[in-house]
């Protein structure tokens, strides 16, 4: 819905009354983050909800199929 996912994230959030945002992140840091803003921050700063970040390629935690953790 939209051109910027900030405000397309933002929209859905509000119209669906969400109670937290899961986001994957490439985590960047020094130089790097300073030429690539992070998309994953952005949303979060402007979203007002609490937001889970998970590192990208990281193990899964939850089996998709019945919603176990996966310890």
């Amino acid at each position: 819905k939209g051109e910027n996912i900030k405000d397309s994230v933002a929209g859905i959030v509000h119209e669906e009354k969400v109670d937290l945002i899961v986001l994957s992140t490439h985590g960047r840091e020094g130089f790097p983050s300073w030429f690539n803003s992070s998309i994953s921050e952005s949303i979060a700063r402007h979203s007002l909800v609490p937001t889970l970040f998970i590192p990208h390629n990281s193990k899964p935690f939850v089996n998709a199929e019945n919603g176990e953790l996966i310890l």
